[in-house]
């Protein structure tokens, strides 16, 4: 066993190990997520076996499995040479507790592959890793480290040997229930729930797209009273949802629903959904009119051009409130910025406004009209 924790003390500073120690036999173990969070989370603060751990990441991690399991070493050069061979996912969305979280980069080069050595540490749940950093084991969340220094997010898999089970019932649950897609948007129901926190509401995580090739994530909460359900699950509480979630995706997706763990636990996947996005109307921005020039019997309107739209809809009339006598003209085209109307009466207030529209999917879609401005043909009027 001397001979194992000395090639992972050497493979961990970076230090080439000998032949027959770079990797050691191989034991498996289990452990529970309580446990994981329990032995992990009680060494932040620490300095593992009293030595600082500054670009010792890997030791680290090895050393609280195997003293925690009574499982074997496993050591390579660095801790990006161990993510390379352990990486079971790409994906920063819904790690496992007690999954090693690798990274790539850093400042440190380990003298046996002569590259950037990377970075290891555990998931504890809750977005949060347990790691060797600066001469302390810490705690801090994936996203920030993936920040610091030349760091970047590599992936999550289990540690040679580890097998993580889960602790009975204290899983989160829930049910989609109704799943409907409008135009941007789409429109869900269903509950969640945790039993190891009973009157707590959870959140849902909701994925458009597969979490794992990055899909578009949106977190909703379960915190709509629902009396029935509350009787049927034997419960207090808040835990339904019921929502609508805006997107900008459109055509065929499939939606992920993750209820949120409390506390010890996972996120658990309670159902999944395949629907068709129409796209979104397109948000059309209120145009203004700059100038108008009168003659006797015309209007010149002119307007600063609005990028993406299809063109532009002017109209006057003799009516302040655009109720009679009302006349509508189109310039087409995002770079048209006037328009001239014509017979018109002389010595006539008319009032004038604008706005933008663009044709998408078959309809015509129009921007609120633009504040009113008034104008005064020259000569007498009839």
């Amino acid at each position: 066993m001397l001979s194992m924790l000395l090639a992972v003390v050497l493979a961990c500073t970076g230090v080439a190990v000998a032949p027959g120690e770079a990797h050691a036999a191989k034991k498996s173990a289990t452990i529970t997520v309580s446990q994981v969070q329990k032995h992990f989370n009680g060494k932040v603060g620490n300095r593992a076996l009293g030595r600082k751990y500054n670009h010792y990441c890997l030791m680290f991690v090895a050393t609280c499995w195997a003293s925690k399991l009574k499982t074997e070493y496993y050591s390579v050069c660095c801790a990006r040479r161990y993510g390379a061979l352990n990486r079971d996912s790409k994906s920063m969305a819904n790690i496992p507790i007690g999954a090693d979280v690798f990274f790539t980069g850093s400042g440190t080069r380990c003298p046996s592959c002569r590259r950037p050595a990377g970075h290891v540490g555990v998931y504890v749940g809750d977005g949060y890793m347990v790691h060797s950093m600066g001469g302390r084991i810490r705690r801090d969340k994936v996203a920030d480290i993936a920040a610091v220094g030349n760091l970047s997010y590599y992936g999550w898999g289990y540690h040679e040997g580890v097998k993580v089970k889960a602790d009975k019932g204290k899983h989160p649950r829930g049910e989609v229930q109704q799943v409907e897609a409008g135009m941007g948007e789409v429109t869900v129901s269903g509950w969640a729930l945790d039993d190891s926190s009973p009157k707590k509401s959870v959140k849902v995580k909701v994925y458009i797209g597969a979490p794992s090739a990055g899909g578009e994530e949106h977190v909703i909460r379960a915190n709509v009273k629902d009396a029935e359900l509350n009787e049927t699950l034997g419960v207090t509480g808040k835990h339904r949802f019921s929502t609508t979630i805006e997107t900008n995706l459109s055509g065929k997706r499939t939606l992920y629903f993750y209820a949120v763990n409390i506390g010890i636990g996972n996120d658990q996947l309670i159902g999944k959904k395949t629907v068709t996005i129409k796209k979104a109307p397109p948000k059309l921005s209120r145009p203004a009119v700059k100038t108008l020039k009168a003659g006797k019997r015309t209007v010149k309107v002119t307007w600063k051009a609005t990028r993406g739209v299809g063109g532009y809809q002017v109209r006057l009339s003799t009516d302040k409130s655009f109720k009679e006598n009302v006349t509508t003209r189109k310039a087409k085209g995002a770079k048209a910025t006037t328009l001239k109307l014509s017979k018109l009466r002389p010595g006539t207030r008319y009032y004038v406004q604008v706005r933008t529209y663009k044709k998408q999917d078959g309809e015509t879609y129009y921007s609120k009209w633009s504040k009113a401005k008034a104008v005064k043909t020259t000569g007498k009027s009839a």
